[in-house]
């Protein structure tokens, strides 16, 4: 009897994991998705009342290219980089998740450093690019809108 009820809540517990990778992660870059984004922006806003956010969203120019240019898996590579990068740079009450294609969305603290952590993260995903043998250089179209009372 113990064995069967073990059983079941391994199965359970296995099942609950992979329902939470498919709606939380995505399937390209391996990070979270626009759903998770969702959630954490509003648990963030709602636990870091009296800090400053913005939210930055982005999209690489002319991915088009890269993808005809270097195919399918090297531009995957140019996605993902876009999350790792973000990861190694910002906060953990920071986040960037790729919405679809080339598409990005992050919410940024917005302090006297947002600035120089931005031309970080663009140079650093411009050197993992080059480290993979994409010489084309890669440049964000973005939009940044200034998160006021939290709402």
């Amino acid at each position: 009897m113990v064995a069967i009820i073990v059983y079941v809540w391994a199965t359970a517990k296995k099942s609950n994991l992979t329902i939470e990778k498919l709606a939380y992660e995505d399937s390209v870059t391996k990070g979270k998705n626009i759903n998770y984004f969702k959630e954490f922006a509003m648990a963030t806003l709602g636990f870091y009342k009296e800090t400053p956010f913005v939210i930055y969203r982005f999209d690489i120019a002319n991915f088009r290219y890269i993808n005809e240019a270097y195919g399918h898996t090297k531009a995957d590579e140019v996605l993902a980089s876009c999350i790792r990068n973000f990861d190694e740079i910002f906060s953990d009450k920071e986040l960037c998740v790729r919405m679809n294609a080339d598409q990005f969305l992050a919410i940024i603290e917005n302090d006297n450093t947002v600035e120089t952590r931005l031309k970080q993260y663009k140079a650093k995903v411009n050197e993992d690019a080059r480290s993979r043998g994409i010489k084309y250089p890669i440049r964000f179209k973005t939009g940044i809108y200034q998160v006021k009372k939290h709402e």
